[in-house]
């Protein structure tokens, strides 16, 4: 049998004893981590302690418009029911902007000005193709126009030729004005308009109206520019109007499109209403309050 010496029995004893008089409410176990304990583990976008003054939740992830949760400065949340829908909208591809249409005092033909073979709304430019819609007599109209007569500029507008269908047109809309008689711009259905313009040194282009407003309808323009033509716009992204217009890829079909309601929380989690000088859906204006008599009906459903 195999003796162990009496220092190494004893040293043994000596630490099983210790272990044994350990008692259990001496063991010290680090915390868990855990959402709201003020430390940021992994997994964690942020973790404030469970502070509520808002920016982190108590999923710890950080406070963002679509969540679905309301969070501060939100009037609402609908997470993946959040939607834009304007009165008017600009669509392609991933591109969606809010439209607003340039409001007239007179006749759109008139608006147009349609003399020495061009068009004279102001909105007219060397080497661009602009789209955009007016309000105000005569109600909503789709204007396009090509180049710049050389008379209203002191630019020459170079040879160009501009090809445009627009499709789906609602019903009841036609042709306004072409600028030099309907065999430029013509319907060619009942829901169809096509445009064949052939110019230089002026203006050429078209009005095709009315369009239902508020409505809910949405055209397809397809267009090819041969020369003449670099730049293809819509504008209407602000009431300046022409501030700030969008440009667009005559290599994809365009959409222009309105909505006869709301969304019930747009994408920046904010709720329509008539009087916010935002033009959502189902309006005809909103000049940011919602007194009538002041050029704009109290509800937003009409001009005064």
């Amino acid at each position: 049998m195999r003796v162990i010496p009496a220092a190494l029995a004893a040293a043994l004893l000596a630490a099983c004893g210790a272990r044994t008089d350990l008692g259990a409410d001496e063991i010290v176990e680090e915390p868990r981590p855990r959402c709201g304990d003020g430390n940021l583990d992994p997994g964690e976008a942020c973790d404030d302690g469970g502070r509520v003054d808002g920016g982190c939740s108590d999923a710890c992830r950080l406070d963002s418009c679509g969540d679905g949760a309301l969070d501060p400065g939100e009037s609402c949340d609908l997470g993946a029911g959040n939607a834009d829908r304007p009165a008017l909208a600009v669509r392609q591809g991933d591109l969606f902007r809010a439209l607003v249409p340039h409001p007239i005092s007179k006749l759109p033909d008139a608006f147009y000005a349609y003399s020495s073979k061009s068009a004279h709304t102001g909105f007219e430019a060397v080497r661009h193709s602009r789209l955009f819609f007016t309000l105000g007599p005569g109600g909503l109209a789709l204007a396009t126009v090509h180049g710049v007569d050389v008379d209203a500029s002191g630019e020459v507008q170079p040879k160009s030729v501009v090809e445009q269908l627009f499709s789906d047109l609602p019903l009841g809309a036609g042709i306004v004005i072409a600028d030099d008689g309907l065999h430029e711009l013509a319907m060619s259905d009942g829901l169809s308009a096509y445009g064949h313009w052939s110019f230089g040194a002026n203006t050429d282009g078209g009005v095709i109206g009315p369009l239902p407003f508020p409505g809910s309808w949405e055209i397809a323009v397809d267009s090819q520019f041969d020369d003449g033509i670099d730049t293809w716009q819509v504008l209407g992204d602000t009431w300046s109007y022409e501030s700030a217009p969008i440009d667009l890829d005559a290599s994809q079909t365009t959409y222009l499109t309105a909505f006869d309601a709301p969304s019930v929380c747009r994408s920046d989690c904010s709720v329509p209403r008539c009087g916010d000088e935002r033009l959502d859906g189902g309006e005809t204006c909103d000049d940011g309050n919602t007194t009538s008599g002041d050029g704009c009906r109290g509800d937003c459903r009409a001009l005064d």
